[in-house]
């Protein structure tokens, strides 16, 4: 579940975990337990692991790496419809 904000009108900002159904509704503040209003924030970057950021940027303008070759056809091989032989 996702971490949201909430503000208590008495005690302040707190944070609580909600189903993202229900991120709207107001949660009990965890020391009065007055009802309380989401209020709107940014991601909980600073908790998170960081380290799929970091190697996609480092790969955003990156070509795209090759990791095989595409078969070259035989000298004196067959081009074409194989099965037209002789048409």
């Amino acid at each position: 579940m996702p971490l949201y904000d909430y503000q208590c009108p008495a005690c302040g900002a707190f944070e609580a975990y909600a189903a993202m159904g229900a991120r709207e509704r107001p949660r009990p503040c965890p020391r009065c337990a007055q009802l309380s209003p989401r209020i709107p924030s940014g991601a909980h970057l600073a908790r998170a692991d960081l380290a799929p950021l970091a190697r996609e940027e480092r790969c955003r303008h990156e070509p795209i790496a090759r990791t095989h070759k595409t078969p070259t056809p035989r000298a004196g091989a067959a081009r074409g419809r194989p099965w037209m032989l002789g048409h």
